[in-house]
């Protein structure tokens, strides 16, 4: 899934913040303005973490779901 984060910016800025890859079935993010750029972060981690346990994701269902994101060749 592909997302586009916007703000309320001043005049001068960018409204964009970012532009994001999320795979639905790990809750991993990437960078979808670049090829390949995986994002983590300490909040990003524990709300993948959330997430993980609500699907009941176990470790080793995650290394089997893992892909490189949506724009590696």
């Amino acid at each position: 899934m592909f997302f586009t984060v916007v703000w309320s910016a001043p005049e001068n800025q960018s409204v964009v913040v970012g532009n994001f890859a999320v795979d639905p079935y790990t809750g991993d993010v990437w960078n979808a303005s670049s090829e390949c750029d995986e994002l983590t972060n300490p909040r990003l981690r524990a709300l993948q973490k959330t997430v993980r346990e609500a699907l009941r994701l176990s470790q080793s269902d995650y290394k089997s779901l893992k892909v490189k994101g949506p724009l590696c060749e």
